[in-house]
């Protein structure tokens, strides 16, 4: 299990931002901020389902809706078996960008941050989805349990997920 404590923190200049700027994301660098936050995450890959239809955007709300997410835990060495999590997906938002709810059609596994809470796994999702989305590779992976080995990923780490 990783330890996090704050998702993602958006400055802007002004009172309105014209346009939202989002890094591409990269596993290793999430990791890192992940395990600097105090509270509690587990890495998951697979595809969330949603059951509940998206919630209704209402300025200055983070939206909720339930679902199920199919796929295994990373663990430091290896993959829990394949399991189905009910979870809560948690929209937020800077101004008018809102994290997007997954899709209905997602087609290949997808590395999730989930956050274990006291209601239950948690999944939120910003504006620049840092915290899913990503398609992942076996390689990945990899790079992510030596992560959940040593506790943190090195430069190298944050590198080689760059390239991929």
């Amino acid at each position: 299990m990783i330890r996090v404590s704050a998702l993602l923190f958006f400055t802007f200049a002004g009172a309105e931002a014209n346009a939202l700027s989002c890094k591409p994301p990269n596993l290793a660098q999430n990791f890192n901020q992940y395990q600097e936050i105090d509270k509690s995450y587990q890495l998951f890959v697979g595809k969330v389902e949603m059951e509940d239809p998206t919630p209704k955007y209402i300025e200055g709300r983070a939206r909720h809706a339930k679902g199920i997410a199919h796929g295994r835990f990373i663990e430091e060495r290896s993959l829990t078996q394949v399991l189905s999590v009910n979870i809560t997906v948690k929209s937020i938002c800077a101004g008018s960008w809102c994290g997007k709810f997954p899709s209905q059609n997602q087609n290949n596994d997808w590395v999730i941050f989930l956050e274990k809470t006291s209601k239950g796994d948690l999944l939120t999702i910003g504006p620049c989805h840092q915290t899913h989305g990503q398609h992942i590779t076996k390689d990945q992976i990899n790079v992510l349990q030596k992560c959940l080995r040593q506790g943190k990923c090195s430069d190298g780490d944050i590198k080689l997920l760059q390239m991929q």
